[in-house]
C-alpha cells in the first residue's frame, strides 16, 4: 500500500539513503556500508572527501559543503543532514488528496484535486503535484528543473516504478519531461497522461489550428454574401478582442511593476496574470523530444469540428508520440478548464480508469 504517515528521519527517505550509500561505496572502494560507518575510519581522507561531495551535489543535485561532511562523518548522520538540504533544494509539491490504495499512485501536476479522485477506482492512490511557488508567484526556472524537483519528490512516495504520471495544461509539459527523466534514468513510466496541455511547437500550431477552423466554418457559409458577413464579423470581433486584450495585459503588466518596484505581495489577479505570463514563456521555450512509449491525451470537445480537432492533434504529435497516441474528447467540455471541472471530469475519470494499473 502506498500511503503518507508521519515517519523518523531515519526512513523519511529510503531512495536518498539508498543513493548516498552506493557513492560511500564507490568513493571508498568498501562495500557493504552501514549509516554507523564513519567516512574517515574507512580509509576516507581530504581529497576523497572533495570526491565525496563532488558526487553528492552531481548525482544527487544537493549543494554540500566540506564543513558539513566534517561534522556528519557518519553515513547516517550525513543522511539527516542532507535532508534537512534537500527540504530546501527540492520545495514540497506532493499533496496526498487519496494516499490510501493498492494499486501504483497516480502523480498529477497541476491537475484536478479532491473532485478528481472521488471518480478513481477505490483502491487508487492520488497525489497532486503543485508548482514551485514563493509566496503566490511561481518561481521562475526551467521545465527541465521543475521536473527534477518532482521526480525527486514523487521518489519520496513512490521510491520505484511504474509511474503513473499526469498534468493539466502547462502541467502537462512538465509531467512530460518527468516522464523522459524517469525512462532516462532506467525507470519505468507505465502511464502519461495529458489532459489538455500545451501542444508541441505552441506558438505555431496553435495559430494554425485556430486559422482552419476558421476556414472550415467560412466554406460552410452558403453564397458570396454569406462568407462576407462571416468574414467581417470575425474581423470586427479580433480586432475588438485583440484590442481589448492587449490594453487590458498593457494595464497588468503596469500593475505588477508598480507592486514589485516596492517589494509588495501581488494581489490575487496579478499574481495569476504573472504566473500565466512566465509559463507561457516557459513552454515556448521548451523543445519536445521524441517519447517512446505510448501518450494518452484528453481535450475538450468541439462540437461537428471535434473530428478535424482530433486530426490536427495527430499531425502536432506525431514527431513526439513515436509509439502513438490516444486521443479523448470529453464529451461537452468546450473548453480548456471546463475539461476538469464538474461534472465533465467524471468522464474523464472513466477513461483514465481504463489506464491505471
Amino acid at each position: 500500500m502506498y500511503c503518507t504517515q508521519k515517519q523518523t528521519p531515519k526512513t523519511l527517505f529510503p531512495q536518498l539513503e539508498q543513493e548516498l550509500t552506493t557513492i560511500w561505496e564507490a568513493v571508498l572502494g568498501v562495500n557493504p556500508i552501514t549509516k554507523q560507518d564513519n567516512f574517515f575510519e574507512l580509509g576516507g581522507h581530504s581529497m576523497l572527501a572533495i570526491i565525496l561531495v563532488n558526487e553528492i551535489e552531481k548525482k544527487l543535485g544537493i549543494p554540500l559543503s566540506l564543513t558539513t561532511l566534517f561534522e556528519n562523518p557518519n553515513l547516517g548522520d550525513l543522511l539527516i543532514a542532507l535532508q534537512v538540504l534537500e527540504q530546501h533544494t527540492f520545495p514540497s509539491t506532493v499533496i496526498a488528496i487519496k494516499p490510501e490504495g493498492v494499486k501504483k499512485p497516480f502523480f498529477c501536476v497541476n491537475g484536478p484535486r479532491e473532485n478528481f479522485s472521488r471518480w478513481f477506482e477505490e483502491d487508487q492512490p492520488y497525489y497532486w503535484l503543485s508548482y514551485i511557488y514563493q509566496g503566490s508567484e511561481a518561481v521562475e526556472m526551467s521545465i527541465e528543473e521543475m521536473a527534477t524537483i518532482q521526480i525527486r519528490n514523487i521518489k519520496k512516495i513512490q521510491p520505484e516504478g511504474p509511474y503513473q504520471i499526469g498534468g493539466f495544461s502547462f502541467g502537462g509539459i512538465v509531467a512530460f519531461e518527468m516522464a523522459q527523466q524517469l525512462l532516462k534514468a532506467g525507470e519505468e513510466v507505465s502511464l502519461l497522461a495529458l489532459l489538455d496541455p500545451s501542444a508541441p511547437q505552441i506558438k505555431q500550431s496553435h495559430s494554425d489550428d485556430k486559422m482552419k477552423t476558421r476556414v472550415i466554418k467560412l466554406k460552410r457559409q452558403q453564397g458570396l454574401a454569406g462568407k462576407f458577413v462571416l468574414v467581417s464579423k470575425k474581423v470586427c470581433d479580433w480586432i475588438y478582442w485583440r484590442s481589448k486584450k492587449s490594453l487590458r495585459r498593457l494595464y497588468q503588466q503596469i500593475q505588477i511593476q508598480y507592486y514589485k518596484s516596492r517589494s509588495m505581495v501581488l494581489p490575487p489577479n496579478l499574481s495569476l496574470a504573472h504566473n500565466l505570463k512566465l509559463f507561457r514563456r516557459l513552454a515556448g521555450r521548451y523543445n519536445f523530444s521524441a517519447y517512446p512509449a505510448k501518450i494518452i491525451l484528453f481535450v475538450p470537445e468541439c462540437g461537428e469540428d471535434t473530428p478535424h480537432k482530433i486530426e490536427l492533434l495527430k499531425k502536432q504529435w506525431q514527431a513526439v508520440a513515436v509509439n502513438g497516441i490516444d486521443i479523448y474528447a470529453i464529451n461537452k467540455a468546450f473548453s480548456h478548464h471546463q475539461v476538469i471541472e464538474e461534472p465533465y471530469i467524471k468522464t474523464l475519470a472513466s477513461y483514465l480508469n481504463k489506464y491505471l494499473m
